[in-house]
């Protein structure tokens, strides 16, 4: 089972970095084949209206054809998620298709990037991929480290029925 992750954001020193580095970790602990995509290796935040280079898109469409899934981990930006990650989203079509969406929120307050979740299960429709609910959500990001993560009960729990839920849906394909 091959399930990439996508860091959504390509701001420097942003916290969902530390967030997507912690699911990565258990995404692996899971003994799922995984990589870690940062958006900011294939979409600079400077461009708005160009698709990404012929062998970034290459890249990108190799990695969801493999795919079984995919899980996104990004911040929540004035309600949204970032641009960048709708202009790496966009690249591709077909290469979602029926795939399920795991969607892991970000953000400074309490919300844990809860509307951001919202938009991009919309968005992961639209793609026909299949967004699992519930997402996860990490909150108050400026005071936490690796360690409050592995202390969270309720977090991890949210991890692994995020997990569970992936599994189900991909076996269920065979």
């Amino acid at each position: 089972m091959f399930i990439p992750i996508v860091l959504g954001t390509s701001r420097k020193d942003n916290q969902s970095l530390i967030a997507a580095d912690y699911i990565f970790k258990k995404v692996q602990e899971a003994g799922i084949e995984t990589v870690l995509i940062k958006t900011g290796e294939f979409v600079s935040r400077a461009i708005t209206t160009e698709s990404l280079s012929e062998e970034k898109n290459k890249a990108w469409q190799e990695t969801m054809q493999k795919a079984q899934g995919l899980i996104v981990v990004a911040p929540e930006y004035n309600h949204g998620y970032p641009g960048e990650l709708k202009l790496l989203l966009d690249q591709l079509y077909p290469e979602y298709h029926y795939k399920p969406l795991g969607i892991v929120g970000v953000s400074s307050r309490l919300s844990g990037g809860l509307r951001m979740a919202e938009q991009l299960r919309l968005v992961g429709v639209a793609l026909k991929m299949t967004p699992i609910y519930p997402s996860v959500h990490f909150m108050e990001m400026k005071e936490k480290t690796e360690k409050d993560f592995r202390d969270d009960a309720k977090l991890n729990q949210a991890i692994q029925s995020l997990f569970d839920e992936l599994k189900k849906i991909i076996d269920s394909k065979k």
